[in-house]
Formats: structure tokens, sequence, C-alpha cells
């Protein structure tokens, strides 16, 4: 079982990618699972770590 905090490696797909059509990362990448919703039990969010500030 993934724990809250966690790292681990994912098929992230940033944003822009998916608004061009794209639904598979381009690689994998270190992501935190940070948090889980109330609303949407047995879901995990998904975040990028990143060394890279986002585009505006």
């Amino acid at each position: 079982m993934v724990k809250r905090g966690e790292i681990v490696r994912f098929h992230y797909v940033w944003k822009r990618q998916a608004d061009a059509g794209e639904e598979t990362g381009r690689k994998v990448r270190p992501v935190c699972v940070t948090v889980r919703s109330e609303g949407n039990p047995g879901h995990l969010f998904l975040f990028p770590i990143t060394s890279q500030p986002p585009a505006a």
C-alpha cells in the first residue's frame, strides 16, 4: 500500500501534455503521493517532483 508522502515513480503527464492530447507520460518521473480525498475514497493524487519552476 502506498502511504501519504511516499515517493514513487510514475509516467506523469504534465498539464501541457494532457492539453495537447497525450495520455501517457513520456518518461517515468518521481512523484510524491500527498493527498487522499474524502470525496474520492480509494483515489490518490500524484504530484511531480521537479527542479524546474512551472511555466506561466
